[in-house]
């Protein structure tokens, strides 16, 4: 495979690590949850984009927005429905009630549409254009683009929106926040709705480069999160930045050692990154900047 081809895979597979790990990125920063069933919304979005493109052959734009709406309902559901009853528990509670809500979210799908593989066809994806006298996947450039504008919209929405400063104010100190007269049940609300409806994009975008089944997010979800702990979770760059090094790092394993070693060296990043730099390389430790 020439360096181009490897670039653009780089670029594709590393665009939809970094749209999800925001999505876990968001809810950590804001509520110090791991959502285990991140992937699973994720998954959910891939199959709105199926249906929207079958039932109704929709353009890219509408399937997208389909999908990250959809996503976001259901994250807003997951936050009311299964968490929110818990957060005055121990946090085992909440991480036990993530991985059940995950299971549901699966063993529904594959009711509802079973379990055979499917093939999101997606023709404003295909096809190549010319960059600097290579030949580049449309596909691949759409994955990045959307990637470094969900990352600047994020960014300047935090920093600059009453709501983004809100959640801001929440995740660092949340009592604080409330005496300030800030709804803290809100800004949780908000934060699994952005980050559920970044799952729905990534889950479109990646169902089409792979198939698409009942459990097509738990791998790319367990690797979306290890390059959220990589860039530091809670760090919308460092979410991005994970995203993308986690890529280059499978990409680099697949070429050196195989095919077989791509999967492996994703959580090997994330166990050697909590070993040298617990706070990720963000720097997101104990006690630092969340956000």
């Amino acid at each position: 495979m020439e360096w181009g081809e490897q670039l653009v895979n780089l670029l594709a597979c590393g665009g939809v690590y970094a749209l999800t790990a925001l999505g876990y990125t968001l809810v950590f920063g804001v509520v110090r949850l791991v959502n285990f069933a991140h992937c699973d919304v994720m998954m959910l979005g891939a199959y709105a984009g199926w249906m929207l493109r079958r039932e109704w052959d929709a353009p890219l734009w509408l399937v997208l927005l389909g999908a990250a709406g959809l996503c976001a309902l259901a994250g807003v559901g997951l936050e009311r429905v299964v968490y929110r009853p818990l957060f005055t528990g121990r946090e085992e509670y909440l991480l036990v009630a993530a991985v059940g809500a995950s299971l549901v979210l699966e063993y529904a799908a594959a009711g509802i549409w079973g379990s055979a593989p499917r093939r999101l066809a997606l023709p404003e994806l295909e096809g190549t254009v010319m960059l600097g006298g290579m030949a580049v996947q449309k596909g691949a450039l759409l994955v990045f683009g959307l990637c470094m504008l969900c990352m600047v919209g994020l960014s300047l929405f935090l920093r600059f929106s009453p709501v983004g400063m809100a959640m801001r104010a929440v995740s660092e100190d949340s009592m604080a926040a409330r005496l300030c007269g800030i709804p803290e049940g809100k800004m949780v609300a908000a934060a699994f709705l952005l980050g559920s409806a970044l799952a729905g994009v990534s889950g479109v975008l990646y169902a089409q480069l792979y198939s698409l089944t009942p459990f097509m997010g738990t791998l790319p979800g367990m690797k979306a999160f290890a390059a959220a702990v990589l860039g530091g979770i809670g760090s919308v760059p460092g979410a991005v930045a994970g995203g993308f090094l986690l890529s280059f790092f499978e990409t680099g394993a697949a070429i050196l050692l195989g095919p077989g070693a791509r999967d492996g060296v994703s959580f090997f990043a994330m166990i050697l990154t909590l070993l040298l730099f617990p706070g990720g390389l963000a720097g997101r430790g104990k006690g630092g900047e969340r956000l």
